[in-house]
């Protein structure tokens, strides 16, 4: 740590704003010296919140000095400070646990409180030597500080502790899982000290997940944490839930533990990851080459998937029952998985198909780059996110045989060569055994300024047992499309959202009377969990 712009001096609690008196005159924050940040002072288990300001400035006395402000404290370190000389020694180590300790449980104090504390990075932190006091300084002294040293000190500074997306609660919860997630990773979940990177690896939410990296952390801390770091901008009336309540106890008692970190090198699941990101920002750096791609679909299909997957990364319905291979189909047609409704059929009647939903992915992807307002969401998703900007392609009240069924049966990949099965049913199976499953479901799609369609669809599907595995061959289908307004049925989700306190599966039960097509109960279920677990644009 090279740079200290906050730091305790006599009796004095001092913030260089590494201006010269020229300069901090025409800034004229002179005239705001008032602007309070907070201190937090702890009362037993809880903390208490009062406003706290500078009182007075100084000029260095150095040739070329800076004006600073200042303000009567208490002996202390910034929290920056603290987590650079962690590893100095014993002492250092126990006092980091403490501090961050206490500076979670004081950040969780505020939400707690509705307080809206300053969203103010390490550097803008300061503790009490006991712990028993934390200033968050007045916020827009210390970042306008911060900004006038560059990238890389901005970024160690202030850059690496907050998403400034955020707000509110939301960037408070943000902060509060960095802290965390440092202490007990014993690096940050965003490292990159380039704004921009690190900016796009916030977007992406690209870290090494905690449940991943420290396996033997709290399980719910974990998820506590890797959910606060996924955390996305809330749109108005977002039905997004709010950040969980942050686990203190388990949080001090898994520091106290040490567990040691994961190498992930060999880690599938954060292969699979990592892959995720590349596709993501494929898409984004390439929009020229997706303009082009729209005219060629299926000849970009081929070669975006070609590009990013090996054959032994393609999911495959080895190891699958036959309803769980329908399952896998179907579920990736609602997701636009062109990969996973590929390598669940065979024939050319089902290759078509496919083609068609390779042409509304392209399309849909082409789109959102250009605007992301035209992000497009499965039905179940965008009933729980609650953003109507968003378009809506996918599938709701899927059947089998008459029965609720789920789209999110994945089929593993083949590098992980999955147990082929042998029998089902406690029948054997041998190579061309067929079976018939019937599916309904319906099929949603928004267009246009006011076009929402709604297909009935019933299916006969035919599978064939091929070698070791499960393939769709064919299917039969009888469909009826209507189109109704996208705006009389938003203007019902919203009332019917507002109605039921933006509960996703009150408002779906409020709509079923007139919309017999919404998603079923659970159908968001399932759509809630994959949000809390992969984002609201992962899967």
């Amino acid at each position: 740590m090279n740079k200290r712009i906050v730091f305790f001096e006599g009796t004095k609690l001092i913030l260089d704003t590494c201006m010269t008196q020229s300069a901090f005159t025409k800034s004229r924050f002179s005239e705001q010296i008032g602007t309070s940040g907070h201190i937090a002072s702890k009362d037993g288990s809880s903390w208490n919140f009062e406003p706290w300001s500078f009182s007075e400035t100084q000029l260095s006395d150095l040739p070329g000095g800076t004006v600073s402000f200042t303000a009567e404290a208490f002996p202390g370190n910034t929290l920056r400070e603290i987590l650079c000389t962690e590893n100095d020694s014993d002492e250092n180590k126990t006092r980091a646990r403490e501090v961050a300790a206490a500076v979670c449980s004081a950040i969780e104090g505020a939400r707690a409180q509705k307080i809206n504390l300053e969203h103010n990075g390490g550097e803008g932190i300061f503790i009490s030597s006991d712990c028993t006091k934390i200033i968050f300084l007045p916020e827009v002294f210390f970042i306008t500080a911060a900004s006038s040293l560059g990238d890389e000190m901005f970024s160690d500074m202030q850059g690496l502790y907050v998403n400034a997306n955020l707000t509110k609660d939301d960037s408070l919860a943000f902060t509060q899982a960095v802290i965390a997630y440092r202490m007990l990773a014993h690096q940050f979940p965003f490292p990159s000290k380039n704004t921009k990177e690190r900016s796009e690896d916030i977007l992406d939410a690209n870290f090494k997940p905690l449940e991943l990296l420290v396996p033997q952390a709290d399980k719910q801390l974990a998820k506590t944490i890797d959910s606060a770091l996924r955390l996305v901008p809330r749109q108005k009336k977002s039905s997004q839930k709010p950040a969980a309540l942050f686990p203190a106890e388990a949080f001090v008692k898994t520091m106290t533990e040490e567990p040691a970190l994961c190498d992930l090198t060999t880690s599938a699941e954060y292969a699979k990851k990592e892959n995720s990101v590349k596709r993501h920002r494929w898409f984004r750096r390439h929009r020229a080459t997706l303009t082009t791609a729209f005219a060629v679909t299926a000849v970009a299909v081929f070669i975006l998937g070609t590009y990013f997957d090996s054959q032994m990364e393609k999911p495959t319905t080895r190891g699958l029952t036959s309803q769980q291979t329908v399952e896998m189909h179907y579920g990736a047609a609602n997701r636009l998985d062109i990969e996973s409704a590929q390598n669940s059929t065979a024939g050319g009647e089902m290759k078509g198909r496919v083609n068609i939903l390779s042409n509304i992915y392209v399309s849909t992807k082409t789109r959102a780059l250009y605007d992301a307002k035209l992000t497009c969401l499965t039905p179940a998703k965008w009933f729980c996110y609650n953003q109507t900007t968003f378009n809506i392609f996918g599938l709701t009240d899927f059947k089998i045989n008459e029965q609720q069924a789920t789209l999110y049966t994945k089929g593993a990949e083949r590098k992980h060569a999955p147990k082929a099965i042998t029998q089902e049913n406690n029948i054997p199976l041998k190579n061309g055994d067929t079976k018939t499953y019937i599916v309904s479901f319906y099929m949603l799609r928004t267009e246009g300024s006011d076009e929402m369609f709604v297909t009935k669809i019933d299916e006969t599907v035919n599978l064939v047992f091929k070698k070791n595995r499960w393939l769709i061959k064919s299917a039969d289908t009888v469909q009826e499309e209507n189109k109704i307004s996208k705006t009389e049925f938003y203007t019902d989700y919203s009332k019917a959202m507002k109605d039921s306190s933006d509960d996703a599966k009150k408002a779906a039960e409020l709509l079923r009377a007139k919309y017999e097509w919404v998603p079923s109960q659970s159908e968001l279920e399932e759509a809630a969990a994959d949000i809390e677990q992969n984002g609201i644009f992962g899967s």
